[in-house]
């Protein structure tokens, strides 16, 4: 499918609200088989560990710069060094009972998948697991590891057709040939007692050429939820030398609760997204957002 823009600060950038349907997959049959497929993923302890640290650092701030410290083996690793173990000692009952609390709200998994156009055909190459690191000032820089779709997803025929459909709007964008692409299953849980964040790190980039930032699979039991895309941001400087300061400002540009079978195609290199977080409809439980997504880079 050819793929729309967005205009923002007075230029276009490559922008597409589209349907399964619209890419030739029958949305009932795809979000049928793939809606299962997500309760059996693999819970994401590293958003775990960084509610840890940060937990800390709002309880000890005299603490923060050597808690930060602690932060990217910890990360990594999920082993607590001696040091935080004394941090923890300094907390009251009730602080050590929040902190024993922290609990996962999201389930992935991360495929990365190599792709050559020869003419018209497409050839998918299923890569060796990775850890993924994206191009960021913050955590996400750090490694993580996590594991690869199932092979039930992999080898399903929709899921084929999605990729190599993905794959063509890419290169109707950005005219490459042979590309990489991260496909994310991730599903956002919440409870009674916590929201769940599909984007603990706000507006944000993913560090690619372009990206598929949501295709919604299943919506259970919760509200919220939006998609929200930003311009790029202006960075502004005051010529004032004695006042002299720099702050970068940017705009709302699309906001949508996207529906089941409904994602999202844009471009990552200039646009920031974010995604609000989801909460538990009364009297359920839990419920939970599961999406696709796709990180794009040309090779």
């Amino acid at each position: 499918m050819a793929v729309s823009v967005i205009r923002a600060q007075g230029r276009d950038y490559p922008f597409q609200v589209f349907d399964l349907g619209s890419l030739g997959i029958p949305a009932d049959e795809f979000t049928a088989f793939f809606r299962p497929t997500f309760y059996t993923l693999q819970w994401d302890y590293y958003d775990v560990r960084l509610r840890h640290i940060r937990f800390l650092q709002k309880c000890l701030p005299a603490d923060t710069k050597a808690l930060e410290c602690l932060l990217p083996s910890y990360y990594e690793t999920g082993i607590r060094p001696a040091l935080m173990e004394s941090f923890l000692a300094g907390l009251s009952r009730d602080q050590r009972r929040e902190f024993d609390a922290i609990a996962p709200f999201r389930q992935r998994s991360a495929t990365n998948l190599g792709i050559s156009f020869f003419g018209s055909d497409c050839l998918i190459e299923i890569l060796r697991p990775r850890h993924y690191c994206q191009s960021a000032c913050d955590y996400r820089a750090m490694p993580r590891l996590f594991q690869a779709a199932s092979p039930e997803v992999l080898g399903h025929s929709l899921f084929k057709t999605l990729v190599v459909a993905v794959a063509q709007m890419a290169r109707s964008v950005l005219g490459c040939a042979a590309m990489e692409l991260v496909m994310h299953q991730i599903s956002v849980i919440a409870t009674g007692q916590q929201v769940g964040l599909p984007v603990p790190e706000g507006i944000h980039q993913d560090g690619a050429r372009a990206i598929v930032s949501a295709i919604v699979c299943d919506l259970e039991n919760v509200t919220g939820g939006e998609s929200v895309v930003f311009s790029p941001y202006l960075i502004i400087v005051n010529s004032d030398p004695v006042v002299g300061f720099v702050k970068a400002e940017t705009q709302e540009i699309f906001r949508q609760r996207l529906g089941v079978g409904q994602g999202i195609f844009m471009d990552d290199l200039h646009l920031w997204h974010y995604a609000t977080p989801v909460k538990c409809v009364p009297p359920a439980a839990s419920g939970r957002r599961s999406i696709i997504g796709f990180d794009i880079h040309c090779r």
